[in-house]
């Protein structure tokens, strides 16, 4: 069996630059055609490297309570401010509000 050969400073370069964008994993193989998609997540690991989060600088909504003054929806509480959300019941699970008063995003999680 013969022993892979090791990563080029250009190859580590390229993958410290591409890997903690939102590029596919087809664009970083395209960029780096001699490793394959398993040797590309095993050196960013190595390398301490991570892929950017969708949910970043979303908060988890404070708390939640049925209202009827939203049509049988929920109340949302801001995490940030404090203020209040309507959020329809059948979207309150698992949706992303936009709290009214200071622009917020939150993850709702009934």
């Amino acid at each position: 069996m013969m022993r892979p050969r090791g990563w080029t400073e250009q190859e580590v370069n390229t993958l410290r630059r591409l890997y903690p964008t939102i590029a596919t994993l087809t664009d970083l193989q395209n960029s780096i055609p001699s490793r394959s998609p398993n040797s590309i997540r095993i050196m960013a690991s190595r390398l301490g490297l991570r892929r950017p989060d969708l949910l970043t600088g979303i908060e988890k909504a404070g708390e939640i309570k049925t209202s009827a003054s939203v049509g049988g929806g929920v109340l949302v509480r801001c995490s940030r401010c404090g203020g209040w959300v309507g959020v329809a019941s059948a979207k309150a699970n698992g949706s992303i509000i936009v709290c009214e008063n200071c622009g917020c995003i939150s993850h709702v999680r009934a």
